[in-house]
């Protein structure tokens, strides 16, 4: 599409897609490359506030934590710092890595930096295109849990973005908000978008830059026609809603006592309530149930789901119920 040869794909490409959903992340194969200048860090200089990757439009300077054992097998040239903090944070190596050709050259984290002599000076694009494989290593590393607070400035960072590369113009003040809720929440975020800046540059087809994450969760957006947004988000969340109570409705038809406590196991989670408790099926890897409840629809079979049912085998040492629940066309 962006070749312009849409008219030369077959409809037999769309197979499966009738509904009209794209993939997510197609941003991400896009590498524009057009800025004339991008930002080089100075190691030396920073003093690690995150601010840069904070106001960053395009999600393209990021900061990223590397075991000693990473930090040994980066590539050459490949500069890293200890980690500033206390607390969990101090075990790792500290970066901050440019992406140069999904960048725009806007230079917005060279004024947010802080620092007294600045950590980013804007450099020609060609002078810095080394940094592209070390951009590479870096979405590469190991995931680690966030030594910090998400809800700070800094901590926020370290969450991976899931809005990213995205067709805004330079310089954005719009995206690194929309950005910054995607750290915080996007694992489980609806988007009801209302017609505007946020439709051109949050789903211009082919390129999405809203993404998921290692377990392939991520925001689920949809365009509302202008001013209706508001009771598009509506039906969104009664949608949800009505799930979640056919859900109760199917387990109270088993005979489950629905009195007894009942909780959600998060991410945060140290401890069980005694009666029933919802989790996702990969905050359940590792931990066992006496019953197990899962439901899934007959058309759920893809690698992703054929995972999910495993899993949930796997983890009841008593009973387990798996509903298959037939795809409604309504």
């Amino acid at each position: 599409m962006n070749a312009l040869k849409g008219d030369s794909l077959p409809v037999s490409v769309f197979v499966g897609r009738e509904d009209g959903t794209v993939p997510l992340g197609t941003s991400a194969y896009e590498k524009r490359g057009v800025a004339i200048d991008v930002p080089e860090w100075d190691a030396t200089k920073c003093i690690q506030c995150n601010q840069c990757s904070y106001v960053c439009p395009h999600a393209c300077i990021r900061p990223f934590l590397l075991t000693e054992e990473e930090a040994k097998n980066a590539p050459e040239g490949y500069v890293t710092e200890p980690a500033k903090g206390a607390g969990e944070i101090a075990q790792y190596r500290f970066r901050i890595q440019v992406d140069p050709l999904d960048c725009q050259g806007c230079g917005v984290c060279v004024t947010a930096c802080p620092a007294k002599e600045k950590a980013l000076v804007m450099k020609p694009l060609d002078t810095q295109m080394h940094e592209q494989p070390n951009w590479d290593f870096s979405l590469a590393l190991s995931d680690k849990k966030n030594p910090m607070d998400k809800y700070s400035v800094k901590g926020s960072q370290f969450e991976q973005p899931l809005l990213e590369f995205s067709g805004a113009c330079a310089g954005c003040g719009e995206t690194p908000y929309a950005k910054l809720v995607t750290q915080l929440f996007g694992d489980r975020m609806y988007v009801a978008n209302a017609t505007g800046c946020s439709s051109i540059w949050g789903g211009s087809a082919p390129s999405m830059p809203y993404t998921t994450n290692k377990d392939g969760r991520g925001p689920a957006w949809a365009n509302s026609l202008f001013e209706d947004n508001a009771e598009y988000g509506l039906g969104m969340a009664s949608a949800v809603k009505q799930m979640r109570n056919g859900l109760k409705e199917k387990l109270e038809n088993t005979g489950f006592d629905m009195e007894n406590r009942f909780s959600y196991l998060h991410r945060d989670s140290n401890s069980f309530c005694k009666g029933l408790t919802v989790t996702t099926f990969y905050l359940a890897k590792g931990l066992e149930f006496d019953q197990v409840f899962a439901l899934y629809t007959t058309q759920d079979n893809t690698p992703l789901h054929r995972q999910a049912r495993y899993i949930c085998a796997t983890r009841a040492l008593h009973e387990l119920y798996m509903y298959e629940v037939k795809a409604s066309q309504d």
